[in-house]
Order: C-alpha cells, then sequence, then structure tokens
C-alpha cells in the first residue's frame, strides 16, 4: 500500500483496482500480485493515489466488498504473503463443502431430492432412458377415426357400412321408400315433399347443394327438333293429377337420376 518501503523508494505498485484488495483474516488490507516498479516518479504516485481514492469510494458508497482469500492449510505463510497470493475477483467464493450442508435445512421436499442426491440422479438417468426408448417408437398417425367419437350411434353405424358407403363423402343421405306401389304415387310425393321443406331447413344443411326430386336443383335436359329443352323433374304447378304424374314419370326418365336418386324400381327415392 502507499507508504510501503517501495513507496519509500519511488516505485508504484500499478494495476490498483478492487480485484487486487485483499481483507485477511487478521482483518489485514493486503495486495495481492501488484507488479512494483511499473512505473516511478510523481506520475506513478499519482496514478497510484488516484486508483487508491476510487477504491476507498466504491468501498464507502457499498459499490464493492472486500474479497477474503481461501486458506490454505498446506501454505506456510511468509512475510510477503500477499505477494505470492494468487488474484481473486469479487465474484469468486469458497467452493462448498459437503459437511457445510445441513441435511435437516429447507423443505421436506428439498430435503428428499438434496439427501438423496445419487437416488434422484438414478431416477433421472432412468427416466431419461425409458422416455428415449419410447420416443424411438412413436409413429406418425393422421388417421381420421382418431377425431371422431368412435362409441356414438352414428359413428358406429357408419363403421358397420363403411365398405358400402365408400366415395359417398360427407354427405347424409334419407332413404325414402314406397312400402306400396312406386314413388308416382300422390300419397308419397306429399310426404316427400314435407320431408323435403323439412330437412332444406335444418341448421348446418348447405342448401344450395341439396338435392331431391322436389329440389330446383334437379332438372332434366332433351333434345328436340327446335333444340335442347329441359326443365325441372317436377312439372309446375304440380297438383298429383294423373296427367301431372305421367309428365313427372316422364321427366324423371329424361332427367338420368335413375340409380342416383330414384332407384331403380321406382320404388325409392333420396334426398
Amino acid at each position: 500500500m502507499p507508504g510501503s518501503a517501495d513507496d519509500a523508494a519511488g516505485l508504484t505498485h500499478g494495476g490498483l483496482h478492487m480485484s487486487r484488495v485483499v481483507l485477511l483474516p487478521d482483518g489485514t488490507v493486503k495486495l495481492s500480485l501488484f507488479e512494483p516498479g511499473r512505473a516511478s516518479g510523481p506520475p506513478g504516485r499519482a496514478e497510484d493515489l488516484r486508483a487508491l481514492c476510487e477504491l476507498m469510494l466504491q468501498l464507502a458508497s457499498g459499490t464493492a466488498r472486500l474479497t477474503t482469500p481461501i486458506p490454505d492449510s498446506s501454505a506456510v505463510p511468509g512475510p510477503n504473503a500477499s505477494d505470492d497470493m494468487p488474484p481473486v475477483t469479487p465474484t469468486e467464493t469458497a467452493p462448498g463443502r459437503r459437511e457445510d450442508f445441513d441435511p435437516n435445512s429447507g423443505s421436506r421436499l428439498e430435503r428428499a431430492v438434496f439427501n438423496h442426491r445419487i437416488l434422484v440422479l438414478l431416477l433421472c438417468m432412468l427416466a431419461t432412458i425409458l422416455f428415449g426408448v419410447s420416443a424411438l417408437r412413436l409413429k406418425l398417425n393422421a388417421s381420421f377415426e382418431k377425431t371422431i367419437p368412435a362409441h356414438h350411434p352414428y359413428i358406429v353405424n357408419f363403421l358397420e357400412n363403411r365398405k358400402d358407403m365408400a366415395g359417398l363423402g360427407n354427405a347424409i343421405r334419407i332413404a325414402v321408400e314406397a312400402r306400396q306401389g312406386n314413388i308416382y304415387e300422390p300419397r308419397y310425393l306429399e310426404q316427400l315433399r314435407e320431408l323435403n321443406d323439412e330437412v332444406l331447413l335444418l341448421p348446418g344443411v348447405d342448401r344450395p347443394f341439396m338435392k331431391s326430386i322436389w329440389t330446383a336443383n334437379t332438372r332434366w335436359t332433351a333434345v328436340t327438333q327446335e333444340g335442347l329443352d329441359g326443365g325441372q323433374v317436377i312439372p309446375p304447378r304440380f297438383d298429383s293429377s294423373p296427367g301431372k304424374l305421367e309428365e313427372l314419370r316422364l321427366n324423371v326418365q329424361r332427367s338420368g337420376e335413375i340409380g342416383q336418386l330414384v332407384a331403380a324400381d321406382g320404388r325409392s327415392t333420396i334426398i
């Protein structure tokens, strides 16, 4: 420190900063690994004095603390022990010793973890191995069946008849059968019309794409002497009279819907 024999000889320490200021166990403040003789004369001494003032200001303001050296029982302190002391930075601390750890401190979980370190590490290693092996068996599965309620009656019925419904998409088809006679009966046509209107008004129905012989998008076309002719399958002003029923039968035949909307035997239609 300033005022020592080196100072009397006109030599300066150089490199005065907090990392080299050490507080010994007896309360003595020493400098570690300073380099006397780096500079001499008033400029060097002024530099030491300025650095010392900065150190004292840091200590007084609480922005820095003195570092306590790690005791070494094997080393024999000499008259210049501070000269042989390795530099210690303010962030360095003495390594913790197992005997300094209180096994009864902390919460119950902390005691269970830190008092059984080896067991915890072995469990973590075992879990890592198990999860790693399981990860090798992971497979991508984009099955549509995983996203639907498999136990719902509608889905159960669909899965039982999926082979017969291949290629039908996600549309719902309602088949209406005439138990007696065929579809060209006034009573059957009236029931089909009522069912068609009820389904058309159901929430979620894509109305522009709903199709039956009662909807306007079911049409027939024919080539005549005048050119192409066509119209709605249900004749205009349909009143279930014999003439209108015969016209309906002809329109169905010309529409190409036999085997699509109308059964080949003429006993059922679908919506």
